[in-house]
């Protein structure tokens, strides 16, 4: 996974998408990166927010695992 490919794809989503929608990211140093901040306000602008994941969160990890497991 490189910043590139993950800009690109944040790219082409935020501008498919028809309602606000907020991308809950994980630690990874790509996300922290100054290719990730440029375009953020565009992706603002059309309705994508990234978020970090919360501190602790327990709760969010075994939802995110029982959706993911079916």
């Amino acid at each position: 996974m490189t910043v590139d490919k993950v800009t690109d794809f944040l790219d082409r989503l935020s501008f498919r998408i028809r309602k606000n929608t907020f991308v809950v990211l994980d630690n990874a140093s790509i996300y922290r990166c100054r290719l990730m901040r440029e375009p953020r306000q565009v992706w603002e602008k059309c309705g994508l927010f990234l978020s970090p994941p919360p501190l602790y969160s327990p709760h969010l990890n075994n939802r995110l695992y029982s959706m993911a497991n079916g």
